[in-house]
Parts: structure tokens; C-alpha cells; sequence
């Protein structure tokens, strides 16, 4: 529908209206004009033939008169057409044309009535003039009878030639009241619409938000009554939308903070809201999915069903998912009815909890379990075995016994061993969380060198050469003994899982925030799936070497645990059968 302003709406209703009346009296002031004109030019053909017939009747011999003549004089001293009949229609005298010449005008409607003995008028063509003419019949009736009808007529044209000056005065007249009724009609619509357009005005600026304005007042009772309720809506909805705008921040602060992933969908499964965390878990943008249906937003079979199962039984529940991806992530979800203010349901809220942190936490705490036993129970095996071999008889065997014997007592180093390094892990997370780990300045190289001195038996054992590029003035704050330790336990792994005869080589390279001390060898390398579990307590990559090397499965833990207490960093970077390079990094000392 076409809008179009309000001035422009009543505008052409007042011009309308202006136009008809204007018409109306015009069309009625030159009718009656024309009516007037008509009924007084009436009267003086009647006055006209009244003396006419006053001059028959003063003749003595009509019966010889000379018709024509009388005619023609009394026509130009009248100026008027002047015509005598007889009973019969026959022309007598014309005033204007020859009487022989003329037709009978025995059925003219002015010459019928008036041989009833009335005056009779009529305006049609004139054959004989050949132009409208305006007629007037008067009987002369003598001796009771109709003796001659006299006939007096004026060409219609001097009638309307009369009336045109006054006509045009008329329209002239009208045309100035119909652009008097124009400006009064746009001053009119423009005082109407006046009030109505501010109303307007301010109307859109509420709508734009602004509520500080003011609608005045008015002299119009009902556009005033409007102009206050406009007043007063303002001012309420000035305070709703403010008390509304700080609710509505209030909970997108509060989804946005939540480390939860939260999702609202509607009856028809069609999302009503999802925070950023949401948005991560299932890589999405939540301003641009808000009223999609869930299944495009959401591709898991499982939490489609449960928000099914929600949105059927409008109840609370719980259920795990997993999330399968280039990482596999477990969500606990839990679910409720969404309810209005009248307590009705209009959809279920979601809360997904990651709890793949927890899980996995939970397989590496089983694993550590199982580990620790096993890792226990080899030696622990083999020194209950050899202890009843001896205690079935080998003892009778001195040989075999001191054999038997000394394989008890490595078994017991190794379980010792184990202790001792669980301990010592344990002892260094406890200090880290206490922050008893005191870190003083200390230069890098006397460290390294310390640590290289404690591989040097193990790597002659293994023809493994060592090299050593380091900055001899690099300082580091750090506990002595847990850095040479951490260093100590990294040239230790790399010999034990190098081939024989190749290099080490221990490196540091500074930059502006850090110092990074790399071990690199030349082993038999690392395959990149085993990297992201290589410093978890007893994971073994390959447990039949790692065991005959002599390790417990702990070193690395170790290492990453003493980094960890000096605000540093561990990282692996390693290929099958080509070696591994561990580096170490530390904050430099300000």
C-alpha cells in the first residue's frame, strides 16, 4: 500500500470538497442567471406583443390592413421580430422576411397555445433564419374568439450575449474564491498536520532510542491527551529498556564467562541462544546460528537425541557425549526445560561440561596404577621366585645360591631405584606447589659441565663422544642441583638410545626472554604419536629396551617436573631412526 504524508491526504479532500462547492454555486449562480435573463427577455416580448396587439385593436379595418407593414413597424421600433397569423397558421406579416415565403405555422408550440387564448413560448430553430430563436405567441381575440396571434421573437444569441459578461465575471469570481480555498485548504492541513508530524517526529526518535525528549503540548484537547501519554511512555519505557538492557548485559556476561558450553533451543528444535564456549566446541560463530535448526549447527547423533528426549519428557537429565574430531572431546550434558514466566515450556537449556581433561586424566591415573604395579611387581617377581629356588634346595648349591643371590640384589637395586625416584618426583611436586623451590642466579655452563662429568662413566661404556657448545656467561636462576639433575637424566636417555660410537651434543642459544638448552642425539628416534604421553610417570615407548637400558620409567617425568618448579618448558622434536632433540627453555635472569 502506498503511504503518503498527511497533508498530502487532506490536501486534495479540502481542494475536493472547495472544487464541488465552488462548482455547485457557479453552475447554480449562471443557471439561475440564464433562467432570469430568460424569464425577463420573456417578459418584454410579452410587453413587445402587448403593444402590438393594443395597435391592432386601435385600427379600424383589420380586415383590409396591411399586416406586413404593421409588421415591419412595430418590429423596428421594438427591435424585435415581429409576426401576424391567422387562426390557421397562415403568416400574415413578418417583420423580418416575406410573408408569401413563409410555411404555415399552424404546429409551432407558441402558435397551439395560443389559439387556447394563453400566451404561448417556446425556443427552437428558426428554419426561415436559420438560427435559435426565442418565441412568444399573444392571441388578440375578438368577439370571443381568437381573431390573430401575435407573434414577437429575439434571436437566442443576444441572450447569451448578455449573459456572458455577467458569466464571466462569475468565473473570474469563482477562480479567485478556488485559489482562496487552495491556500486556506494548505494553511488548514498544514496546522492539522503540524502537531501530528512532531508527534511523528519524536515517535521516531523513541524508536531510535533517544527518551530524553519531550512532546509539548498542545491546543487540541485529544492531540494534548496524546501528547502527555507520549510523555509518560517515554518515561516507562525509558526505565524498562534501561532495567532490560542491564538484565540482558548481565546474562551475556554471564554465558560469555562460563567455561561451559550452554545451548537453548526452542519447541521446533531451532536454537535460541549458544555462548562462545558452545560456539568452539562445535566450530561455529553463535550470533550467526541463532535460529537455525540444531541438526545444521550441531552434527552429533547423540546430543540431538538427548535434546529430543528433553524436549518429550520436559524433565532434567544428565548423559556423556563424545565429540569426535582431530581430537576425541567427552561432554557431560546436562539438560532442563526452558520455562517462561507463566511456567510453560518453550524449549529445553543445554550445559556441556568438558570433561575430556578429567577423562583423561582418569586413564593416565589407571594407567599409572597399572604401571606402578607392574613396574613393582617384575622385581618383586623375580626376587620371590629365586628366593623359594633357593629355598628348595639351591642353597646346597653354593654356585648357583651366590647367582641366585646377586640377581635379588639388583632386583632389589631396581626396586629401590623406583622408590627412590617415586620419592624424589613426589618430594619436588610438593616443594613446586609450596614454592619451596628457592631459584638463585647461577651461571648455565658449571651446571651443564657438572652433569656432563656425572654421563661420563656410562658414556664410555657406550663409545658415545659428547660435545658441548655453550655460552660460558649465560646466567640462569635455578636450583643447582635439580637443573644438573634434569640435564643429568637427559644426556643419560640420549646415550642409553644412541648407537655406538656416535655424538651428543649439548647446546644453548639465548634470546631476548629465554634461554633454550638443547640435548640432541643420534638414536634411534621417537615416533611422533608416542611424543604427547613421552613425560608421563612409567609410559615407555618401547618397555623391552627401556628396561634392559635400566631405566624406571621416570626420568622424563622428572626432568619435566624439576622444568616445570623454574617456570620453563619442555619440548621434543625427534624422527625414527635419525634421533631426538630435547630442549629445555628458562626464563633468562632479569
Amino acid at each position: 500500500m502506498k503511504q503518503q504524508r498527511l497533508i498530502y491526504r487532506l490536501l486534495p479532500s479540502y481542494l475536493a470538497i472547495s472544487f464541488i462547492v465552488i462548482t455547485i454555486l457557479l453552475w447554480y449562480s449562471l443557471r439561475g442567471i440564464s433562467e432570469f435573463n430568460t424569464r425577463q427577455t420573456a417578459r418584454n416580448l410579452l410587453a413587445r406583443a402587448e403593444l402590438v396587439r393594443q395597435a391592432l385593436g386601435y385600427h379600424h379595418d383589420l380586415d383590409n390592413a396591411n399586416f406586413e407593414k404593421i409588421s415591419y413597424e412595430m418590429g423596428s421600433v421594438s427591435r424585435t421580430r415581429v409576426t401576424i397569423l391567422d387562426p390557421q397558421g397562415l403568416v400574415l406579416g413578418d417583420s423580418d422576411k416575406e410573408s408569401d415565403q413563409m410555411e404555415n405555422h399552424f404546429d409551432r408550440p407558441e402558435f397551439e397555445k395560443a389559439l387556447f387564448g394563453e400566451v404561448g413560448q417556446s425556443i427552437r430553430y428558426s428554419q426561415t433564419l436559420q438560427r435559435d430563436m426565442m418565441y412568444l405567441a399573444l392571441p388578440l381575440i375578438m368577439d370571443g374568439q381568437v381573431k390573430y396571434i401575435i407573434r414577437t421573437s429575439i434571436p437566442l444569441q443576444s441572450l447569451v450575449d448578455s449573459v456572458e459578461p455577467i458569466k464571466t465575471r462569475l468565473i473570474l469570481v469563482a477562480l479567485m474564491a478556488a485559489l482562496l480555498a487552495i491556500l486556506i485548504s494548505v494553511v488548514v492541513a498544514k496546522l492539522i498536520s503540524r502537531p501530528i508530524i512532531n508527534l511523528q517526529t519524536g515517535a521516531e526518535r523513541i524508536a531510535a532510542g533517544d527518551f530524553t525528549i519531550s512532546f509539548p503540548r498542545s491546543s487540541v484537547m485529544e492531540l494534548d491527551s496524546l501528547a502527555s501519554s507520549m510523555n509518560r511512555m517515554t518515561a516507562e519505557l525509558d526505565h524498562r529498556i534501561r532495567m532490560i538492557t542491564r538484565q540482558r548485559n548481565e546474562q551475556r556476561a554471564v554465558l560469555a564467562s562460563m567455561i561451559e558450553g550452554v545451548i537453548a533451543v526452542d519447541l521446533d528444535e531451532r536454537i535460541i541462544r549458544m555462548n562462545k564456549s558452545a560456539g568452539k566446541l562445535f566450530d561455529c560463530k553463535p550470533k550467526k546460528v541463532t535460529g537455525k535448526s540444531l541438526v545444521e549447527v550441531v552434527r552429533n547423533p547423540n546430543l540431538q537425541n538427548f535434546i529430543q528426549e528433553l524436549l518429550t519428557t520436559k524433565s532434567r537429565a544428565e548423559t556423556e557425549i563424545t565429540l569426535i574430531g582431530i581430537e576425541e572431546q567427552h561432554l557431560l550434558a546436562s539438560g532442563a526445560p526452558l520455562l517462561d514466566q507463566a511456567d510453560s515450556c518453550r524449549g529445553v537449556v543445554v550445559v556441556l561440561n568438558d570433561i575430556t581433561r578429567l577423562k583423561r586424566l582418569e586413564h593416565i591415573r589407571q594407567e599409572f596404577v597399572g604401571n606402578v604395579a607392574h613396574e613393582l611387581k617384575t622385581p618383586l617377581t623375580s626376587i620371590k621366585g629365586f628366593v623359594e629356588t633357593m629355598q628348595s634346595g639351591a642353597l646346597d648349591k653354593p654356585e648357583e645360591a651366590r647367582r641366585f643371590i646377586d640377581i635379588i640384589a639388583r632386583q632389589a637395586d631396581r626396586l629401590d631405584t623406583i622408590l627412590e625416584d617415586l620419592l624424589h618426583l613426589s618430594k619436588i611436586e610438593q616443594q613446586r606447589d609450596r614454592q619451596e623451590i628457592i631459584l638463585e642466579p647461577a651461571r648455565l655452563a658449571y651446571i651443564i659441565d657438572g652433569a656432563i662429568r656425572d654421563c661420563e662413566s656410562l658414556m664410555n661404556q657406550h663409545s658415545i663422544t659428547i660435545t658441548a657448545n655453550i655460552d660460558q656467561e649465560i646466567m640462569v636462576a635455578t636450583d643447582r642441583l635439580l637443573l644438573r639433575q634434569a640435564i643429568t637424566n637427559l644426556i643419560d636417555n640420549a646415550v642409553k638410545y644412541s648407537n655406538h660410537g656416535t655424538e651428543v651434543i649439548v647446546s644453548t642459544e639465548i634470546s631476548k626472554k629465554h634461554i633454550d638448552i638443547s640435548v640432541t642425539d643420534q638414536g634411534i628416534g621417537i615416533a611422533e604419536q608416542y611424543i604427547p604421553r613421552l613425560f608421563e610417570r612409567f609410559y615407555r615407548v618401547d618397555k623391552g629396551r627401556s628396561r634392559k637400558a635400566g631405566g624406571t620409567g621416570l626420568g622424563l617425568a622428572i626432568v619435566k617436573h624439576i622444568v616445570l618448579a623454574h617456570n620453563g618448558s619442555i619440548s621434543v622434536a625427534s624422527k625414527l631412526n635419525e634421533g631426538s632433540v630435547f630442549t629445555i627453555r628458562l626464563p633468562l635472569v632479569k
